[in-house]
C-alpha cells in the first residue's frame, strides 16, 4: 500500500466517523463509535462490558443501548448499572428475553437517554422475568406463625424491578373456627423479609376458606441477583392444611424491569 493510498483510506475513515457523529441523534440514538466497547462478563440475562476511561458522567442506569456483534444482528439492552474500575468504566446490561451479549467484538455501539429511541422494543413481556406455578402445593398441619415455601421462587437479576405476585390460597381446619392465611415474597424459603410485601385473607369462623392474594408495583433495587420465594403461613392453631391452589389460579411471581 502506498502512502497516498493509506492517506486516502485514513481520510475516508475520518469522514465516515464525522458522518456518523453528524447523524448521531437520528431516531434518538447517540453514536459511541469513537469508544472501544469490550465484552466483560455474562450472568444471563445480565451482561457487562468495559469502556476505557471514567465515563460515569456519561452513562447511567435506565439508558438504552444498541450494538452489533458477529453476524450483524442489532441487539438492544437496558443499562442497569454503571461503575468505574480503573482504568475502565463497567456497564451492566439487561438483555431481556431476546438479546444476549456474546464474547465477541462489539461494533456500531449507540446509546440513548430516550424511553423509546427508534427500533427499541417496548413490549413489557420482553423485559421481565417470571415464575408460573400451575400445580397445587400444600403444607399439612402447619404450625401457627411458621412460613412455608409453597408458592415457588424466582431469580431476579441485578437492577431495578417492579415486583408483583398473585396466587390463590386455601386454608382448612377440622372444626369451625377462625381462619386466616398470609402470603409474602421473601429472600428465604422460611421467613418474612418485609411486611410491605405481605398480604392476608381471613374469616372469623369456618372450616375452609379460599381467596386470591396479590401484590403489585413494589420497587426492588438489587446490586446483585437474588432468589425470591413466595411463602405462606397461617396465624391460627389446629389448621389441617394451607395451600397455594395453582390448579385454580397460577401462582405467579413477576419482576418487570423498572427502567422500562
Amino acid at each position: 500500500m502506498t502512502d497516498s493510498q493509506a492517506s486516502a483510506e485514513a481520510i475516508e475513515a475520518l469522514l465516515e466517523r464525522i458522518r456518523r457523529l453528524e447523524n448521531a441523534d437520528i431516531g434518538g440514538w447517540i453514536s459511541a463509535v469513537e469508544e472501544r466497547w469490550t465484552f466483560a462478563g455474562a450472568d444471563d440475562p445480565t451482561y457487562s462490558l468495559s469502556i476505557p476511561g471514567d465515563l460515569t458522567w456519561k452513562y447511567w442506569p435506565g439508558q438504552r443501548v444498541r450494538l452489533q456483534q458477529a453476524g450483524g444482528e442489532v441487539k438492544h439492552f437496558i443499562i442497569t448499572g454503571v461503575g468505574y474500575s480503573a482504568p475502565n468504566t463497567i456497564q451492566t446490561l439487561y438483555g431481556g428475553t431476546d438479546y444476549d451479549l456474546a464474547n465477541s467484538p462489539i461494533i456500531e455501539p449507540y446509546f440513548s437517554a430516550a424511553k423509546a429511541p427508534f427500533g427499541f422494543p417496548l413490549n413489557e413481556a420482553k423485559w421481565r422475568v417470571e415464575s408460573l406455578g400451575t400445580a397445587d402445593s400444600s403444607q399439612a398441619s402447619p404450625v401457627a406463625g411458621t412460613w412455608y415455601n409453597k408458592g415457588g421462587s424466582l431469580v431476579i437479576p441485578a437492577g431495578r424491578w417492579r415486583v408483583e405476585y398473585a396466587a390463590e390460597l386455601e386454608v382448612t381446619r377440622g372444626s369451625a373456627g377462625a381462619l386466616d392465611a398470609f402470603a409474602t415474597l421473601s429472600t428465604a424459603a422460611n421467613s418474612e423479609a418485609n411486611k410491605e410485601v405481605t398480604t392476608k385473607i381471613g374469616i372469623s369462623s369456618g372450616v375452609s376458606m379460599r381467596g386470591s392474594v396479590c401484590l403489585g408495583g413494589y420497587v426492588l433495587d438489587l446490586a446483585a441477583k437474588g432468589t425470591y420465594y413466595l411463602n405462606c403461613k397461617t396465624g391460627q392453631a389446629s389448621i389441617s392444611a394451607i395451600a397455594f391452589k395453582g390448579s385454580e389460579q397460577k401462582s405467579r411471581i413477576r419482576a418487570v424491569c423498572g427502567y422500562l
